[in-house]
């Protein structure tokens, strides 16, 4: 090799080897100078409160309420409610009323303004001719524990059940107070069906009956009257009662069924508990008979 060509060799190898150490400081610069972007954090939005109702009218489903009137009862000041919601009322069963209320500038006392001073509501219906009562016919026949707090109306003996003229229930339900001295609160009425058209004169001046029998629990089907018809063997009754033959049967069979009686065979519709079998003569539901064994001395 001559002189120059192993000079221009050496140059060859020395830009060689040049350039692959400026590549490798780039490498080493680029992974040591990475910069790495941070995420720009969101501004956090409060969330917009939900205003209060100032009026009833713009309590949820009140926008269009009227006044509310019942009779026998008083309403405090500014009370309005929704057309009510209603259930049963057929055959023989109460019409199950519920009006969602509002009364404004009160308090869950809702307080009425009387001439005597201010009372409850609760407390003011009692000079209207309801009675304090523990249940209500939920479902338009028999009565059941009360959801809230509850009345009769006309009754002649609360302890014996006995009422003077048609029975009529109410219920105060779910009183709240919500804001700006609203009150929301449900009133639930049961109104009774049309009084039965009594065969017999024997029920004319009758009072209508809702127990059978008080101790048991049993009751009788709405708006039932009761006459003594017993015999030298049998204790007996004749009832007189709203509905017909099979909406009055069904409801007795329901009562007996659920109060420990077992259905036994026998020449009406019979029902029996461990001292006694009660018997059931039913054809017509204004006339119609029970009657149990006379247990003598």
């Amino acid at each position: 090799m001559t002189h120059s060509s192993w000079r221009s060799s050496w140059h060859s190898s020395l830009r060689g080897a040049v350039a692959i150490s400026v590549l490798l400081l780039v490498i080493g610069c680029g992974a040591t100078t990475t910069l790495v972007q941070q995420a720009t954090p969101k501004p956090t939005i409060a969330p917009t409160a939900t205003p209060q109702p100032t009026t009833c009218a713009q309590v949820q489903g009140l926008g269009g309420a009227q006044a509310l009137n019942q009779a026998n009862m008083a309403f405090p000041a500014g009370t309005v409610a929704a057309a009510p919601s209603t259930a049963f009322g057929g055959a023989g069963q109460y019409t199950v009323s519920t009006y969602s209320a509002c009364t404004p500038n009160n308090t869950a006392d809702l307080t009425v303004a009387t001439g005597k001073g201010p009372e409850s509501f609760t407390k003011l219906v009692l000079f209207y001719g309801w009675a304090p009562w523990t249940m209500f016919p939920t479902g338009g026949d028999a009565q059941l524990t009360c959801a809230g707090t509850c009345f009769a109306f006309n009754a002649d003996d609360v302890t014996k059940g006995i009422f003077s003229g048609p029975p009529k229930f109410l219920a105060v339900e779910n009183v709240t107070a919500i804001a700006n001295g609203l009150v929301t609160w449900k009133l639930v009425l049961a109104t009774p069906p049309a009084a039965p058209n009594c065969t017999s004169s024997n029920f004319n001046n009758t009072e209508y009956q809702l127990y059978y029998d008080p101790t048991a629990g049993i009751q009788f089907p709405p708006l039932t009257k009761q006459v003594g018809d017993s015999a030298p063997a049998l204790v007996g009754s004749d009832q007189c009662s709203a509905g017909s033959a099979a909406t009055v049967k069904a409801f007795m069979d329901n009562q007996f069924s659920t109060h420990g009686y077992s259905s036994v065979t026998c020449s009406g519709d019979c029902w029996k508990n461990a001292t006694t079998t009660v018997t059931i003569q039913l054809s017509d539901p204004t006339d119609w008979l029970i009657s149990m064994p006379r247990v003598l001395p």
